[in-house]
This record gives C-alpha cells, structure tokens and sequence, in this order.
C-alpha cells in the first residue's frame, strides 16, 4: 500500500516515492475525482479565488507579524512544521 510505503521509508526513499505517487495512486483509482472532474481554467479560477478570500484576512495579519522585527524572525519556520506533521 502507498501510504504503507511512504511511513515506512526513508527521507531519500521518500523523495523516490513522491515523484510518482500521483502516477500509481490513478493507476489505481482510475475515477479518482482528479481524473473525472474535469474543469475549466475559468472555474478552477473561481474556485481558487473563492478559497483565497477565506484565508486572506488571516495573510494579513501574519504578514504583519513577519515585518514586526527580528524577536520572531522563526515564526515562517515555525509556522511551517505546524504544516509538515
């Protein structure tokens, strides 16, 4: 199994991993919604658009915090293994 693959690897054997995951995971579900939904550039604007206003606001105010001085220069690094667990 993939994810199987995945915990069990190292972070080189990783890399591998990732490079076709999204080929074999297809393969396998041949009507992934990925395959089968099929939009156009114009809808998949709109929707991209209409998630960035959600999160917008939020960008805001850590851009803020960033330019606010050297006492939290971590914040981006810390912020971003909150996004890698």
């Amino acid at each position: 199994m993939l994810a199987d693959r995945l915990r069990n690897s190292s972070k080189e054997e990783r890399k591998n991993i990732l490079a076709t995951m999204y080929s074999e995971l297809f393969e396998r579900v041949p009507d992934h919604s990925r395959l089968t939904r099929r939009v156009s550039e114009s809808e998949t604007l709109a929707y991209n658009q209409s998630k960035f206003a959600l999160i917008k606001r939020f960008l805001k105010k850590i851009q803020r915090l960033w330019r606010s001085g050297p006492a939290i220069a971590n914040l981006p690094t810390r912020a971003r293994s909150l996004f890698l667990k």
